[in-house]
Formats: structure tokens, sequence, C-alpha cells
């Protein structure tokens, strides 16, 4: 029985290992990046109308270069709608300096991300006439030319919600590990994606840079105070067969904060949602394949097995020690050597990943770093077993 739990523990620690493997070898292969789209299909250029949603709350300091931006964007006819989400700063009075609607919102007990685009996506709801599609960019992100432009095509192409690539960049941080997240951030937003990409999945919502028809958010739910509201909304159109697809050509990005303590709590908030998200929705996904059957809720299980890396790495490393002990004391080597494969196959598989868009964020020295930066992680995966962050915390922009 000892040996059959042992071999069943490998098996299932397999499954996010090899999962994790085939997305970054798949999205390394190469790719033609297309030109400037044009929206021309059966809505035109002129007709076609997208509402923005920008959730705010007291982003004085940074909403005036999200809305520029913008504006250098939008079509003529699109429209931006900022949610001032229990504000107590000028952001409101910044936008409305800018020519845009601001919708202001004030509630002491429902606070968070996913109440203020419910606020949002109820207002559009008000309207003469709904728009054709709805894009979600969070209040400090920036563009790269014709995000918006590629955004819209895939949404009119395909029917399916669109995710833009979302990169976090260190800016001028030069701490070691805000550069480790940020190559954690290209691995898990942009190379895992673009494999899943290639595997015909779902892909996980990243919270910004979210584009959506119109039937496929009006209903959704989004009123929730879901620390990681993005990955929910995600999971809930996948089961639906409305899973997003990836749009590589769509850049969207912003910067991680100054303070390590603001970063620190915003790496815990992502991390922590991410496993309750985890643990919430891989037996609705499974019980939903089962039931479709429905390949685009087992694409979106299989991802979301893969938990945080370092959280993966310190399991199997933990795995590996104790396999070790049994080849010591009773010879039986075989566990150990399935162990160690994985932890192989995954600094193979991470070392590929930095060599082909990894060297530009990380030095070779910095690279090796990345052990001790999971390390530093434990306090976060044991602060999820003690104290679990449930509830939203705005990340500090100073």
């Amino acid at each position: 029985m000892f040996d059959a739990l042992l071999m069943l523990l490998l098996a299932l620690l397999g499954i996010p290992v090899y999962m994790f493997a085939l997305e970054c070898l798949l999205g390394l292969l190469p790719s033609k990046s297309k030109a400037t789209p044009n929206i021309s299909t059966s809505n035109s250029a002129d007709s076609l109308t997208t509402a923005y949603i920008v959730p705010a709350h007291n982003e004085e300091l940074v909403i005036a270069d999200t809305l520029r931006a913008l504006s250098e964007q939008m079509s003529p006819q699109d429209q931006v709608f900022v949610v001032a989400d229990n504000c107590t700063d000028s952001t409101a009075s910044i936008v409305r300096e800018h020519g845009h609607t601001a919708l202001e919102r004030s509630n002491d007990i429902e606070r968070g991300k996913g109440y203020a685009l419910e606020h949002g996506m109820q207002h559009l709801k008000t309207q003469d006439k709904q728009p054709d599609i709805v894009i979600i960019i969070d209040a400090d992100c920036l563009l790269a030319p014709d995000a918006l432009a590629h955004l819209k095509q895939q949404v009119q192409d395909t029917g399916h919600p669109a995710q833009a690539c979302y990169l976090m960049k260190s800016g001028d941080v030069d701490r070691i590990a805000v550069k480790v997240s940020e190559f954690a951030f290209m691995v898990k937003n942009q190379v895992r994606l673009q494999g899943a990409s290639r595997m015909h999945m779902p892909v996980p919502l990243t919270g910004t840079g979210m584009a959506f028809p119109w039937q496929a958010i009006a209903d959704a739910h989004l009123a929730t105070g879901d620390i990681v509201e993005d990955m929910r909304l995600g999971v809930e159109l996948a089961e639906q067969g409305l899973g997003a697809k990836y749009c590589p050509d769509a850049l969207v990005y912003s910067y991680f904060p100054q303070s390590e303590e603001a970063e620190r709590t915003q790496r815990e908030r992502w991390e922590h949602g991410h496993l309750s998200t985890l643990k919430s929705f891989i037996p609705r996904l499974l019980k939903r394949t089962v039931k479709g059957p429905s390949l685009s809720a087992l694409g979106m299980a299989l991802d979301l097995f893969i938990p945080p890396l370092s959280l993966l790495v310190m399991i199997i490393g933990a795995v590996f020690a104790g396999t070790i002990a049994l080849g010591l004391v009773f010879s039986l080597w075989h566990y150990a050597s399935i162990a160690g494969g994985y932890l192989a196959l995954l600094g193979i598989v991470i070392t590929l990943v930095w060599l082909r868009h990894g060297t530009h964020i990380l030095t070779l020295k910095q690279l090796l770093h990345i052990p001790v930066y999971m390390v530093s992680k434990i306090a976060i995966y044991i602060g999820y077993i003690v104290r679990k962050q449930t509830k939203w915390i705005r990340t500090d922009r100073n």
C-alpha cells in the first residue's frame, strides 16, 4: 500500500510538471507577428463600438498616463468609463479633465475590483445601445502600439474573449527579487499562454488587457470580492465553452511597485488567489469535463493544476529528499530517480526559456538566485494556511 501511495503521489506531481514543460516548450517555438489589423469583416470599423472599463482606487498618480495611452489607440466611437471605486483622491476629476466618464462608487462593505467592474457593467446596460466589445484595462497599465486593434480584431474573428500579453516590468527597481518576479511573470503570462494557445486550450485571464464580446461579459458574475477575480472569471467562461484565447500581438504592461512591502503584498495576493482558485475550480472543471464532455474545461483544469512554480519545486524537492532517504535505508532508488527527473526537467525548461526570452531580464548570476527567491516565498505559503488573504488590497503605487 505504501508503494502504491508513493507512486500515486509521484504520478500526480507529474501532471503539473509535464504540463508546465509542454506549455513552455511549445511557447518557445518561433511565431510570426501579425501586421496592424484591419477591422473590416462583418462589422465595419465605423460601426464596431468598444467600451473600456478601467477600475480605479486612488490612482491619481498613474491614471492620466493610462488615459493618454488609451486615447492614442481608441476609435472615434469608443468610450472610456473609469470606475472611481471608494476613491478619496482626485482620480475622478482627472478622468473628467481628460474628457472621459468617471463613475464614482462608494461602498465600505463591498470593496474590490470585482465590484468596480460590476458597477461599470451595470452602467453600460443602462445605455441606449450596448457596445460590441468590452475591454478591461487596469488603471496603472500602458499599451504597446496597436494593442487595442489586435484585441478587437481577435474578438471579432473568434467570438471569444481575448487575453493580451500582460507583462510586469521592474523599471527603476533593481532588487533581485523583483527581477526574478519579472522573469516569472514573463514565463507565466507570455511563454505558457503561447504554449496553451498552440494546444488550442483556453488561457487564463490575467487581470488586464482582457477583451470580451458583449454577449460573453453581459451576464458574467463580476460582483465578488475575490482577490483574483480575473482567474475566477476565466474559469467560469471556460466552463461555458467561452474560454479566452491568447492574443500575443497585444502587449499590455505595468511596473512593479517601488516599495518592497507593496511588492510583497501584491505577490502574496496573487499567490493566495492562485491557490484558492486551484482548490475551488479544479474539481468543478473536471466534473464539467466528464459531464460534457468539454475539452475547454479539461484544458483549463490542466493549466490550473500547475501551482505557483516556487511551490511546485518546493513540493518536489521535499519528495526528492524523502525518496533519497528511502533509497539509503531500503535501496528504493527508483522513486528518487523519478522525483529527481522532475526537478531536472523543470531546471532544463526554465534555462531554455531564459536563454530565449530572459537574458535581458536576468543575468546568469541573478538566474542562479532563483532558488533563494523560492525559499523566500515559504512564508507566503505558510501564510496561506494560517492567515489566508481573502480581501482585495490595493497595491501601493508610491
